[in-house]
């Protein structure tokens, strides 16, 4: 008699918002189509939903996430296999990052910005609410409602979404290795690992709309840019404030963020 071998177990901690997420679920899919058993761990917080429901608006305050899974089960995103394993949703007791953001910043309007030197060195201000809109507790809550669900799920692999640094501290704890998946380019990625001081004057700094290769008279420019949203980065209070709640909760390693 034959026992057949259980299927294997991918876990994805991701952010909520369609632009971080889509990665997880184009790779999701393919990995259910190869017999994986998919798990996608996602904030979700109704109450904080409904608080910001004129500014995003989700219907029923149902998390957009959630239904997403559930397209993705029903075959909406690409047909599934008659067999099948459907994937599983596991909600992070947490506020999504734009729903944090449109409570503490509601005037979505001073988000958008031009391109340009100025307009790259005012946006550059509100980038550490975007990054880090989180309170000290909140944050370290997203991070111990990660360590159950990974605990729970006890997946054979771990996919944390790169700006989901809630997933990687909770990584961190278990000691747990991990893969990360971005959909952003490897400019947004890993510039600053590259030698020489690459990320100063070889790419263009965020926002500044600048060309590439970087013409030689903006590379003076970039360097200013890119030592502004360092110090803007790094002297954040808000970033500071997180910084010690984790220190306080006793993670270990350095505030995701941070690391290429």
């Amino acid at each position: 008699m034959t026992t057949s071998t259980p299927p294997r177990k991918i876990l994805f901690l991701t952010n909520s918002e369609y632009g971080q997420s889509n990665v997880v679920f184009a790779t999701a899919y393919e990995l259910i189509l190869n017999n994986v058993e998919v798990h996608i761990a996602s904030f979700e917080a109704p109450a904080i939903a409904k608080e910001v429901s004129d500014i995003v608006d989700y219907g029923n305050f149902r998390s957009p996430i959630r239904t997403r899974v559930d397209e993705l089960n029903a075959g909406e995103y690409g047909p599934m296999l008659p067999d099948s394993i459907k994937a599983f949703f596991h909600p992070i007791d947490s506020p999504g990052m734009v729903e944090k953001l449109a409570s503490v910043a509601p005037d979505q309007e001073a988000m958008r910005h031009g391109v340009g030197f100025r307009e790259a060195w005012r946006i550059y201000a509100k980038i550490p609410s975007i990054l880090s809109s989180y309170t000290p507790d909140e944050y370290v809550k997203g991070v111990h409602s990660c360590v159950e669900i990974i605990e729970k799920v006890n997946p054979d692999g771990i996919v944390v979404e790169k700006l989901c640094a809630q997933g990687f501290d909770a990584c961190a704890i278990l000691g747990k290795k991990t893969m990360s998946i971005t959909p952003n380019s490897f400019k947004d990625t890993l510039a600053q690992a590259q030698p020489n001081g690459f990320a100063l004057w070889g790419v263009a700094a965020d926002c500044s709309g600048y060309n590439f290769p970087l013409p030689w008279y903006l590379i003076p420019l970039n360097i200013i840019l890119m030592i502004r949203l360092i110090i803007v980065v790094i002297t954040s209070p808000n970033i500071k404030s997180i910084e010690a709640g984790r220190k306080n909760a006793k993670i270990p390693g350095q505030y995701p963020f941070f690391v290429p």
